[in-house]
């Protein structure tokens, strides 16, 4: 059993700090048109899947994001890589 991670990497500004995703909580965007959610909701769909999300400084400047999860895509939470089901209480 292995993992696969895809991390993306950008030049932009960076982010104003690199705490857990799951300590971000919804709130102020810095983009124009931004909601704040974003990340946040990132996070908690991932996790749902069973897969992190995790966010480091880029050297030179940006930052980069990596999603890992089990090689074979499926994640913690499931024998199918679907979120466990529940009744929504």
């Amino acid at each position: 059993d292995g993992q696969a991670e895809v991390a993306v990497a950008d030049r932009g500004p960076g982010l104003s700090s690199y705490e857990r995703p799951s300590d971000l909580t919804p709130g102020p965007s810095t983009k124009r048109r931004g909601t704040g959610l974003g990340i946040p909701f990132a996070y908690k769909v991932l996790e749902a899947h069973g897969w992190s999300l995790t966010f480091e400084p880029r050297e030179g400047g940006g930052t980069v994001a990596r999603i890992a999860m089990e090689a074979d895509g499926h994640g913690r939470n499931s024998e199918r890589g679907h979120p466990e089901e529940h009744d929504g209480r």
